[in-house]
């Protein structure tokens, strides 16, 4: 996401840059303006008198020397006017290198002002906006299967509209190692894209939702206490919110451990936990992929 403030301050230091190139401009021109005038204007009041006639070729050219006045005891009401005129001129440059200084004061407190303002409309819009996690996992057996589903909740103070949910899982021989693409899974287990076969949903703020939940064969519960599997459970959820125009995403995964009960009285049974995985737990730009599949999107929401 560009930020305003950066984009903001990049244009105020282009308008300076031009300001100072087209200002100095002008007052080079009129600097030498008034050089030009004040040794022309010399040179006719006060011509220099050579003390001694110099001799010189017919086709050299005569320079005449520029005039300083003597402005602690000047000599006449001219040489004092002229006096005046140049320390006049002196006072000008200066109020003018005082003004650049407050202009460029001023570009950097413009700058540094935006710059706290865009950090603290981002700050508002953080708290304000919608934010979607998993706040919890409930597991149940229903019909002789074990079902879980993710509880998402938005923390935020604003609704979660267009949202959009996937929940999966898969049993492997061995732990997760780094680089697995944790792809979207339909009931059978096969990669799937449609968007039929994602939920849709709008949280409010403050509320909360059960994502799609998954059904897990009673036999890989005894494989996971024994260690002969290892299940991984993980989703995603995408939404819009009303201060942002990017989509945010989260992600999350989790593996399934059975912790047998310590109480002898309790043989066989065992208490689920879910561990968060090192990998796909994140929030927008800490996601590892973005699908953008949200109703109203026929570009990208077709199966």
């Amino acid at each position: 996401m560009v930020s305003i403030g950066r984009t903001y301050r990049a244009w105020v230091f282009v308008a300076a840059l031009g300001l100072i190139a087209v200002t100095s401009g002008l007052q080079a021109q009129a600097e030498q303006t008034q050089t030009n005038q004040r040794q022309k204007s010399n040179s006719s009041t006060y011509p220099a008198q050579p003390s001694a006639p110099v001799s010189a070729p017919i086709n050299a050219v005569r320079r005449t020397p520029i005039y300083k006045p003597d402005c602690k005891s000047p000599r006449d009401s001219n040489e004092y006017a002229l006096c005046v005129s140049v320390k006049s001129l002196e006072s000008a440059n200066h109020q003018v290198m005082l003004g650049w200084l407050q202009f460029i004061g001023l570009v950097i407190t413009v700058s540094f002002t935006a710059y706290s303002l865009n950090i603290a409309k981002r700050a508002l819009m953080n708290v304000e906006r919608a934010w979607l996690h998993v706040c919890r996992y409930e597991g149940n057996m229903i019909a002789g299967k074990f079902v879980v589903q993710p509880v998402w909740q938005n923390s935020g103070s604003t609704p979660a509209t267009k949202t959009v949910f996937r929940c999966a899982w898969k049993s492997f021989e061995a732990p997760l190692t780094s680089h697995y693409t944790f792809p979207d899974l339909d009931s059978s287990g096969n990669e799937t894209s449609k968007f039929s076969d994602y939920a849709i949903s709008m949280i409010g703020p403050g509320a909360e939702t059960f994502a799609t939940g998954i059904a897990i064969e009673p036999h890989f519960i005894s494989e996971i206490s024994s260690g002969n599997c290892h299940i991984y459970i993980w989703g995603w959820a995408e939404y819009n919110d009303v201060l942002f125009r990017p989509r945010h995403r989260t992600e999350f995964a989790v593996k399934l451990e059975a912790v047998p009960d310590p109480n002898p009285e309790n043989p066989g049974r065992v208490a689920m936990r879910f561990i968060h995985h090192w990998e796909h737990n994140g929030v927008d730009s800490d996601c590892l992929k973005r699908t953008d599949k949200w109703p109203g999107n026929p570009a990208k929401s077709q199966d």
